[in-house]
């Protein structure tokens, strides 16, 4: 985006058949911070929070900020995320936190988990399930977990110690009705369990 001096530059080829979706849900891997700083190696990251013009171009609707880089950048990183996507009209999922949104008289709920660096809380999944459960006719449950660049979603031991395709499961288990899972990051198998889809 810098390079090419466009904030819109990722989205471009994209944007006008997304904005044809009647909600878009996404995973922010990163905080957008003011005073992002510009690197080209390693694994801390962050956005400029010019980068939200193209969230905005795109239509955004929500983001999940459950994953293992929301904190690259301490707590202030998420805080400052999070007031910027809420002035853009643009909702949160994901840490403990969830959205809920009225499309054509669906409700539809979204809350998020990171099993990356960590071990999913199940019993934290089952008391957010059920509390947005009631709140929503559709759950989105998104989730970063297993290791990268492998078809099939499973483990990696000492990084994400959870099986992708168990969490999904006990997910549908606990009353969710569409399972996203990230972090790959390649296009992994869909699976319908119990008539709901996992991704």
């Amino acid at each position: 985006m810098l390079h090419h001096h466009d904030f819109l530059y990722p989205w471009r080829q994209t944007a006008d058949y997304l904005k044809t979706c009647d909600l878009l849900f996404i995973n922010l891997e990163t905080p957008l911070l003011k005073s992002c700083p510009t690197t080209r190696t390693g694994f801390k990251f962050c956005g400029d929070a010019r980068s939200i013009a193209g969230f905005d171009y795109a239509g955004v609707n929500v983001a999940n900020l459950a994953n293992n880089h929301s904190t690259n950048y301490g707590v202030a990183g998420p805080s400052e995320t999070i007031a910027l996507l809420a002035k853009h009209g643009i909702g949160v999922s994901g840490n403990g936190l969830s959205e809920v949104r009225d499309i054509r008289g669906v409700k539809f709920g979204f809350i998020g988990f990171n099993g990356v660096g960590a071990k999913i809380d199940r019993a934290e999944l089952k008391r957010e399930i059920d509390l947005i459960r009631p709140k929503c006719d559709v759950l989105v449950v998104a989730f970063h977990w297993g290791t990268e660049y492998e078809l099939i979603p499973t483990t990696a031991p000492g990084l994400a110690p959870d099986k992708p395709i168990e969490i999904g499961h006990l997910a549908i288990d606990l009353g969710a009705d569409l399972v996203i899972g990230n972090h790959p990051p390649w296009v992994q198998p869909a699976e319908i369990y119990k008539a709901r889809l996992i991704a």
